[in-house]
């Protein structure tokens, strides 16, 4: 019996740190996504899309890139705290670890936004202590600069 709780221990304690993973994954890829990925260095050329030709039947016109057109999306350059109690999320979840509270008046900066479920929420770094996350955005407000 002893050794059946030792293992369920374990287990319980493997999927915790593969849960925090996860979420620390989630935050990584946004950040990915904003910054644009990585970039090839000028002395590699990228290959040409292949365009099928204009005689087989179902080709694209010849002027796709083969790249999705996605709709653009304009991130804030700041953001700020407009009520207390505000909290910075480790995902976008309010049933998540919450990182840290934040104090009405202060400062983010955007990384990232995502939407879905009726909700949006925006990926940030504080400029206070520069901590990472998720706030929603009912609890900020966008600066103009």
């Amino acid at each position: 019996m002893r050794n059946k709780s030792m293992v369920t221990g374990a287990l319980v304690l493997v999927f915790c740190l593969l849960a925090q993973q996860k979420a620390d994954a989630q935050a990584i890829t946004e950040y990915g996504k904003q910054m644009e990925g990585l970039k090839q260095p000028p002395s590699v050329k990228p290959k040409p899309p292949k365009v099928p030709s204009a005689g087989k039947r179902g080709a694209a016109p010849a002027e796709t890139t083969g790249e999705p057109e996605l709709p653009m999306v304009s991130i804030p350059r700041a953001l700020s705290v407009k009520r207390s109690p505000a909290y910075l999320y480790a995902q976008q979840d309010e049933q998540g670890r919450v990182v840290t509270k934040l104090e009405q008046g202060e400062l983010l900066i955007p990384l990232a936004e995502a939407s879905g479920s009726g909700e949006t929420w925006y990926m940030v770094k504080t400029q206070k202590s520069a901590l990472m996350g998720w706030v929603r955005s009912s609890d900020v407000g966008k600066l103009d600069q």
